[in-house]
């Protein structure tokens, strides 16, 4: 059985009631931009990171679609705002040159102040998570730590919030697939 990638009008919602106007989110996983464009709406800006690959995950509704698409409405979703970045990279490679990044976002006035909240909805593999996950130590205390596709079929990211995340952060949310957590030691 796949999973939708597309959040629920349901989930959206559940996110942008924890968010405020001066909030600088990271979004590893954006699909189609739905997600992407009500929290620029939202939001003081919103760095969007998505390499648009194709077949990464069986379990994934997406799987079989033509990546090459999907950016396409994607980058057209985002025109209109100037307050997304979009880093057409994979979490890894945003990551391991997050220095070059800053430098490169701070020589354009682009540089966050700082990381009040992550959304993860990347690769679904063990190895994709553990990537992403390092995402979490740049985020301030009391900032958020969103998770969708949290659910039994993508048994990576279950285990993932169940050892790493439940009992140690505090759960502020939940809407079906969709926790979130507040960086905040429990």
């Amino acid at each position: 059985m796949k999973q939708s990638v597309e959040m629920l009008d349901s989930q959206v919602e559940t996110i942008l009631k924890h968010l405020k106007s001066d909030m600088e989110i990271f979004e590893i996983g954006c699909y189609a931009g739905k997600l992407t464009t009500a929290m620029a709406k939202r939001c003081k800006r919103v760095f969007a990171v998505d390499p648009f690959i194709s077949n990464y995950d069986k379990n994934d509704d997406i799987y079989g679609e033509d990546m090459s698409k999907i950016k396409s409405i994607f980058s057209k979703a985002i025109k209109p705002f100037n307050n997304i970045i979009f880093f057409n990279h994979t979490s890894e490679y945003v990551l391991k040159y997050q220095r070059g990044l800053v430098k490169c976002l701070e020589a354009n006035n682009q540089a966050p102040e700082q990381i009040n909240g992550i959304i993860l909805d990347g690769d679904h593999s063990s190895k994709g998570i553990a990537i992403d996950k390092e995402w979490i130590k740049y985020i301030k205390d009391g900032g958020l730590i969103i998770i969708h596709d949290y659910c039994d079929l993508f048994s990576a990211i279950k285990k993932f919030v169940d050892e790493e995340l439940i009992g140690k952060y505090l759960q502020i949310d939940q809407e079906q697939s969709l926790i979130i957590f507040k960086k905040e030691r429990i």
